[in-house]
């Protein structure tokens, strides 16, 4: 089944997206960490985590940009054609491995300029206790 298009004109400022949540299982970290070709121990080794400051494992910080991008594409399609032309990361605590996140992106801001629609999504991500762990922001120009 096809996935409908995020279009331009359903991206009110305000709109919220349903949550997506994103199990952070052992397999996962071990794949995104394959994918990208980080070996930190830090992900995968208690002790070397503990000498780090955390008390288990954690996941990559960079999966925020998974949850912050899927958190609004989950049920929708993105048109062909839009451009990212920003991000930003906001790291408050990190995400263990076995914390369940749960992710809500928020329109935050559409506009025109120079003749681009142009729109902001941020997503935050809490783990199971209710803790944020991560804010994401994106800004793209929009397929007309």
């Amino acid at each position: 089944m096809s996935k409908p298009p995020l279009l331009y004109g359903d991206l009110e400022p305000g709109r919220t997206f349903e949550p997506f949540v994103l199990k952070i299982t052992e397999q996962f970290v071990r794949q995104f960490c394959e994918a990208v070709g980080d070996r930190n121990p830090i992900y995968f080794d208690k002790q070397a985590a503990q000498e780090s400051g955390f008390s288990k494992p954690v996941a990559p910080a960079a999966i925020a940009g998974i949850f912050g991008r899927r958190s609004y594409l989950e049920r929708y399609a993105m048109p062909p054609g839009g451009i990212l032309v920003g991000q930003e990361f906001e790291f408050t605590g990190p995400a263990y491995v076995g914390d369940e996140l749960t992710a809500i992106a928020r329109v935050e801001r559409r506009f025109e300029k120079n003749g681009k629609k142009f729109v902001a999504i941020g997503t935050e991500a809490v783990n199971q206790n209710g803790e944020v762990v991560g804010k994401v922001h994106f800004t793209a120009i929009w397929p007309k």
